[in-house]
């Protein structure tokens, strides 16, 4: 009994400690979930965060648009940069290509070493920029030795993987390549040769004729105008290009340091040691006949009934073909032959072909061909395809 009052006095300081701790965190609690708290703090807290959340954003817009900008500027120098890195690095390229397109022209890098500008700096080492390319021109020797010996001019192209090796060979003095132009008579033999009116026609053969007409329509028009005078050729014209041999260098009196090449309808003269064009003549297979003469149409009529000592220039097969669709011609048609069109489809498959040999009986250049169809003789223009001229009713 003796410790009851003691327990109790214990007891009311343990209530009275608990109570002033709840109520010292009653008001925390109400203020957490006072609901007119709940009412109001959020939508302060919430338009303060929305005001906050807009200046941030804004601020993050134009933040954001500096750094953009700045990253723009950045990137357009960046951009500069990589532009001129990319013309370094593509001359630098170019430069890497052409040494080892001669390494391996001259069995490789035990046997051959270019001269130093070709291992250092692109922009310090020989080369000509044409536009479409760039041409190397630099000398190299053999391992071991010191004494340059020999001369390598490769062209590698901007916009393409092509790259000509044009000369890998002896060291070539400057009096090799003083030609400027085609002379006179040049000019005049090569295009009777090419039109086949000359007397060195055999400097060709057939296959090379054959080859050289076929493309002569296939030159885009634009590619004409970029044919200049000290500069190489673009790669559209390159691809097509047709050699002539080097008899005809020969037979012109053009040294076979130059190379002669026919594309469309020109002939090109280019430098093989820089590989640019020094001269050209256009419009070589341009129709140079406009209709038979008086002698032609009388000795065609007269071959074609048999009337005429060249009867052996026509085989009994093709006079056979040529009686047998005499008639076969329907009348319409025959009002379709006019100069200087094509030839309509009905006639051109029919045609009977003569051989060159009347060509050269008649004197007419080998770049026209002579057709029979029906009772008619055609002389049409292989370069452009277009009836030149015609004979009527030969059998009637």
């Amino acid at each position: 009994m003796s410790r009851t009052p003691s327990i109790k006095f214990l007891s009311k300081r343990l209530l009275t400690a608990a109570g002033l701790a709840m109520l010292t965190a009653i008001p925390a609690t109400a203020s957490v979930f006072n609901p007119a708290s709940q009412a109001t703090s959020p939508n302060s807290a919430s338009l303060s965060q929305t005001t906050g959340g807009d200046q941030w954003l804004v601020a993050d817009k134009k933040n954001g648009k500096k750094d953009r900008d700045d990253d723009d500027r950045g990137r357009g120098r960046d951009r500069d940069d990589d532009d001129k890195r990319e013309v370094r690095i593509d001359l630098n390229r170019a430069k890497n290509l052409a040494r080892q397109a001669a390494e391996a022209a001259n069995g490789g890098i035990q046997f051959y070493r270019a001269e130093d500008s070709m291992h250092g700096p692109a922009v310090r080492c020989p080369y000509v920029d044409n536009g479409d390319s760039w041409t190397f021109t630099f000398l190299g020797s053999r391992v071991g030795s010191y004494t340059k010996t020999i001369q390598s001019v490769v062209t590698v192209y901007k916009n393409s993987s092509r790259i000509l090796v044009a000369y890998n060979g002896p060291i070539r003095t400057v009096q090799q390549t003083q030609i400027t132009s085609f002379t006179t008579t040049q000019r005049t033999v090569l295009t009777e040769l090419l039109q086949g009116n000359c007397s060195c026609n055999n400097l060709l053969t057939s296959a090379t004729r054959t080859q050289i007409i076929s493309q002569s329509r296939s030159l885009p028009p634009g590619i004409q105008k970029q044919l200049l005078r000290g500069k190489g050729l673009p790669p559209g014209i390159a691809k097509k290009l047709v050699p002539l041999p080097k008899q005809v260098n020969s037979y012109i009196n053009l040294p076979a340091s130059y190379d002669l090449f026919v594309i469309g309808s020109n002939v090109v003269l280019v430098d093989q040691v820089n590989y640019v064009v020094v001269d050209y003549i256009s419009d070589v297979f341009l129709s140079q006949t406009t209709s038979f003469t008086t002698a032609q149409r009388t000795t065609l009529v007269e071959m074609l009934r048999g009337d005429c000592s060249c009867n052996n220039v026509l085989t009994s097969a093709t006079r056979t073909q040529i009686i047998s669709q005499s008639r076969s011609l329907p009348p319409g048609i025959q009002k379709q032959l006019l100069r200087g069109k094509g030839l309509p489809p009905g006639i051109a498959k029919k045609l009977v072909p003569l051989p060159k040999q009347v060509n050269s009986y008649i004197n007419l250049p080998t770049t026209y061909d002579l057709f029979v169809v029906g009772s008619n003789v055609l002389l049409v223009d292989q370069v452009n395809t277009v009836v030149v001229d015609y004979i009527t009713n030969v059998f009637l």
